[in-house]
């Protein structure tokens, strides 16, 4: 009867954890593990018995010779384990397969050489960073995280035994063979990972393997190539080479790798350590009491030339249990069992020896056939889950290693001219995307020449000069040097520590040195973080860089701004970006707007950054993209008045209980004198929702009789909205309208059309009069506009002026603007809003929707903001994190909690904020009762969830072309999203 390795196996490649750690040691001195291994000892003959300790290598590209050489080995030799090469995936699953299926009743040990992981020889399989960035890290459960991960993998894939962690402290910097391979050259830190590491991957299951055993660190040739030497004395092996391997005995992990090394101080006789009876069994096994499955290096490498006799034999005879990867199994299978009978080796030790492979083979699951996987597709999605890329991530953000940081340069801090200078790459790339998310930065490179003179002077003239150095060539040796003498120069070394000295000039004069270990998407990504504050900074440097940094240094800094990731980074379900790109892209496709930009931060994480469709229903239209802005429409109320408000309150400028009159003296005798400030933010003023602005900016004169009629007549010939018809003769003011723009009409309303402050004053004067429609709370923009008007008043300021200076640049949040045109942003980069078919007669592009705010000259309480939702969510940041964000105080935690935690006595509303209500569509049933946040006429939404450090940012323009758009409600895009959320976190 075939089954699936086992019970334990199955679940726990279906769960990826087990609930009860797995103790080989447990395992293999249990009752019914000895029974087992009895009655299979038993069905074997003396020369199956030998074969078990063989494990072969196999190349699976080679194809049908592959499947020869299996069948030779497994299904007529009966080795024990089976060591595959590189290949692709596919061919992974098919020599897997056709090894057990050749193995039969008793399934074969496979192994794996995967130091960093499985992608070490399957592309297909995510790549881990290499061991010294892992050598770096100060977590140890996030190594021992990393060790389950990896032992998940190898399980997908059909692999037992991972040849891995290597153990090698790497004292010589110039280490032909080791170098990136090792953890580092503190034996302390490397034997904490190695410890870490391996609990993690046992306790799921996988045997490991720490090599080379008694330490390949500070040697200066290669055991592929030759015998290298390790010239140390005894006493500092004890104090340094051995100190890993020491701490992974004691702490009963269950495999060692014995290398090809001659080491005179433990075996005078210069003997390779793999066939050295004084080190693999005496300083092993004897000396360091190590008692699990001791594996040889490859016996084929030439580090075993010279030795006299056959290899396995000998290997063996030092103490060898597994031999790994002879020239000829077959015959070393025949020659080991010769030696065997002729009492050349104990035949007591073959039988011991065989009992203890069997014995792990019980341990891992090996006891019945095993039948083929179910298809290549499955066990790629499998390996590629979304646990082992947000893994993959914070393992290379906690890597990531600052030194120096001379006046506290990282991160960096907002107001300051920043140069990004990519020396072996073009400057658009994954770090300065990112970064520029963060800052706004200028971008160089040398990839179509080098810096020229003018080049490398505009460069030196920024606050801050960050170098991205992608390779150490001597181009980028020579340009580095050449930005040297900058006071705010931080290079970020995309390489290994050891390379990174080729620099070594210029990184002694760095302000700060940023060191990534390897250069990938993650870690230039990552790196943008690190520098800009996205992430947290620990990494500690595994080896020394004299002259540079010492070996240990490394500063620590707290994030203090937005990081990009994944859902798994944060405990969401992989799922949720596909979700939310499937239904932006129904949106699209269905009509409920034209583009979307959809964002979700949690616990600080951007794990949702979707942007799909075009600016507008034009096809030829620009792409949306991160950089997209949208109008806000009435979230400028919490975006825009709002911290413009609590700014002014911090500054002793605004007394919520005072009343709105004694601030705005146009208020005063209008029967709204004991409206206090409160009462506007809580929206129970009485003020009516809004004004109409046809009331306001038509002529009068122009029309005889009704300004609109419920259908089309003679005099009422256009429609300007659903069942509403203007009459033909109405004109727009011209009193207080321009087509032209003078210096008494400077404000655009639209193209041709412009404002000054006599349409202003007239707005705001309506509003003063309007008459009160008493309500425990009616919703009104025009609370909004007279909180505008109240800022400016105490202030001095333009609003916009006012809120871009304390809170918009401090954030590093240059979208978040009013009239974007007048900032330079090309329309391109704007989503359209409506078609306006009279006031403005035209498509609305960077003017904003809003009448009463277009009328304002685009600046209005109510509405005018634009953003991008990567810059709305550092607002929303900043106020999750207490009224702080790039490590600057922007607003004080005890206003930012007296607005968003303050309730209304009449309302659920919060002081300016909507919050959730059970009358109200607008958030989830699950959103906690903190929740805050608003939404906007437009199709935008904005949402800050505190219990669950969450937040929520939609931006649509579902108004384009029009705002009667059906399909915006029949597709519910914006809750559907919201609701898919709560489902992730679930």
């Amino acid at each position: 009867m075939k089954k699936t390795l086992s019970a334990f196996l199955s679940l726990l490649v279906a769960a990826g954890s087990i609930a009860a750690p797995f103790d080989f040691n447990k395992e293999i001195s249990s009752p019914e593990c000895r029974a087992w291994v009895d009655s299979v000892y038993n069905t074997l003959s003396p020369r199956e018995r030998v074969a078990q300790l063989f494990c072969p290598v196999v190349d699976p590209k080679q194809g049908a010779k592959a499947k020869t050489l299996i069948k030779s080995y497994v299904g007529d030799a009966r080795c024990g384990g089976l060591l595959l090469r590189g290949g692709s995936l596919e061919q992974y699953i098919e020599m897997t397969d056709y090894a057990q299926a050749q193995a039969g009743a008793l399934p074969v040990m496979m192994t794996l050489d995967g130091e960093w992981g499985p992608a070490m020889r399957v592309p297909q399989a995510p790549k881990f960073p290499y061991n010294m960035a892992l050598g770096a890290i100060s977590d140890m459960g996030l190594i021992e995280e990393y060790g389950r991960e990896v032992a998940r993998q190898c399980q997908v894939l059909g692999m037992h035994v991972d040849f891995a962690p290597v153990a090698d402290v790497n004292l010589n910097p110039d280490n032909p063979v080791i170098g990136r391979r090792s953890l580092g050259e503190n034996p302390e830190r490397v034997a904490d990972a190695v410890v870490a590491f391996s609990r993690g991957m046992e306790q799921a299951g996988v045997l490991t393997t720490a090599k080379h055993f008694p330490g390949h660190g500070d040697t200066s040739t290669d055991s592929h190539k030759t015998l290298p030497v390790v010239d140390h004395s005894r006493e500092f092996m004890k104090k340094n080479d051995l100190v890993p391997f020491e701490r992974y005995i004691n702490a009963g992990l269950s495999g060692i790798m014995v290398g090809h090394l001659s080491v005179p101080s433990l075996d005078p006789s210069g003997t390779p350590a793999s066939m050295s009876h004084a080190i693999s069994t005496g300083v092993l096994k004897d000396q360091m009491g190590f008692k699990g499955l001791v594996f040889t290096d490859a016996l084929e490498m030439k580090g075993t030339q010279g030795t006299q006799g056959n290899k396995c034999v000998q290997a063996f005879k030092a103490g060898a249990d597994m031999l790994l990867s002879s020239s000829n199994p077959p015959q070393d299978i025949i020659a080991l069992q010769k030696a065997a009978e002729s009492s050349e080796v104990d035949r007591k030790r073959v039988e011991a020896v065989c009992r203890k492979v069997l014995a792990y083979k019980w341990a891992l699951g090996l006891r019945d056939s095993i039948a083929p996987r179910s298809s290549v597709s499955d066990v790629q999605r499998q390996l590629d889950g979304g646990a082992a890329q947000s893994l993959i991530e914070r393992l290379t953000a906690a890597s990531a290693t600052v030194t120096g940081n001379a006046q506290g340069i990282l991160p960096i801090k907002t107001g300051k001219s920043i140069a990004v200078v990519t020396l072996g790459d073009k400057a658009e790339n994954g770090f300065t995307a990112v970064a520029s998310r963060h800052l706004p930065i200028d971008t160089y490179s040398d990839a179509a020449a080098p810096l020229s003179a003018a080049k490398i002077a505009e460069i030196m003239g920024h606050d801050v000069v960050i170098a991205l150095v992608c390779n150490d060539g001597a181009s980028a040796v020579q340009q580095l040097d050449g930005l040297k003498e900058h006071r705010a120069l931080v290079p970020v070394m995309m390489m290994t520590p050891y390379k990174a000295m080729k620099f070594k000039e210029a990184l002694t004069r760095s302000a700060a040195m940023v060191m990534m270990y390897d250069d990938n998407a993650v870690a230039r990504r990552v790196a943008a973080d690190a520098v800009m504050g996205g992430n947290d900074v620990s990494g500690r440097l595994p080896v020394s860089m004299p002259g540079v940094a010492a070996i240990g240094e490394g500063v620590t800094y707290p994030a203090c701004r937005l990081s990009f990731s994944t859902p798994h980074a944060t405990g969401m379900a992989g799922w949720l970006a596909d979700s939310v790109g499937a239904i932006a892209r129904e949106g699209v496709a269905g009509g409920a707007f034209p583009g979307v930009q959809v964002m979700v931060v949690k616990d600080g994480k951007v794990v949702v950054d979707c942007n799909e469709g075009r600016v507008n229903t034009d096809r030829k239209s620009a792409r949306v993209t991160p950089k997209t802005i949208y109008d806000i429409a009435s979230v400028t109320k919490i975006a825009g008045t709002l911290p413009g408000i609590m700014v002014a309150r911090d500054r002793g400028l605004v007394d919520l209980n005072a009343t709105a009159a004694s601030y705005i003296p146009g208020l005063r005798g209008t029967g709204k004198d004991s409206i206090t400030v409160a009462d506007l933010l809580y929206h129970r003023s009485g003020m009516p929702a809004s004004l109409n602005m046809y009331d306001v900016m038509v002529d009068t004169a122009s029309y005889e009789g009704n300004l609109f009629r419920g259908r089309r007549d003679k005099a009422h010939t256009l429609r300007v909205g659903r069942n509403t018809w203007i009459h033909r003769d109405a004109r727009l003011r011209s009193d207080i309208l321009r087509e032209e723009r003078s210096d008494s009409f400077p404000r655009a309303v639209a193209r041709g059309l412009w404002v000054g402050n006599a349409a202003i004053d007239t707005i705001m004067q309506a509003i003063y009069t309007v008459p009160l429609r008493p309500s425990p709370m009616r919703y009104s923009c025009l609370n909004f506009a007279l909180l505008m008007d109240l800022e400016q008043r105490v202030t001095g300021e333009p609003h916009d002026t006012w809120v871009a200076r304390n809170v918009y640049t401090p954030l590093g949040a240059p979208s978040l603007t009013y009239n974007p045109l007048d900032h330079g942003v090309a329309t391109s980069g704007i989503a359209s809003t409506e078609k306006d078919p009279w006031l403005r007669n035209q498509l609305i592009t960077g003017y904003v929707h809003d009448e009463m705010a277009a009328f304002s000259g685009g600046v209005q309480g109510n509405a005018g903001l634009f953003a991008n939702a990567t810059d709305l969510a550092k607002l929303a940041m900043m106020w999750a994190r207490g009224g702080s964000y790039g490590g600057e105080r922007i607003i004080s935690e005890k206003t930012v909690t007296d607005f968003t935690m303050s309730r209304s006595d009449s309302s659920h509303r919060r002081l300016g904020f909507d919050a959730p209500s059970p009358d109200s569509s607008s958030c989830p049933e699950e959103a906690s009762q903190s929740t805050y946040g608003h939404i906007g006429f437009t199709g935008t939404c904005m949402w800050v969830d505190p219990e669950n450090d969450l937040i929520f940012i939609f931006l649509s323009n579902r108004v384009n072309p029009s705002r009667d758009n059906g399909a915006w409600n029949s597709l519910r895009a914006r809750s559907r999203i919201f609701q898919l959320l709560y489902n992730a976190m679930q």
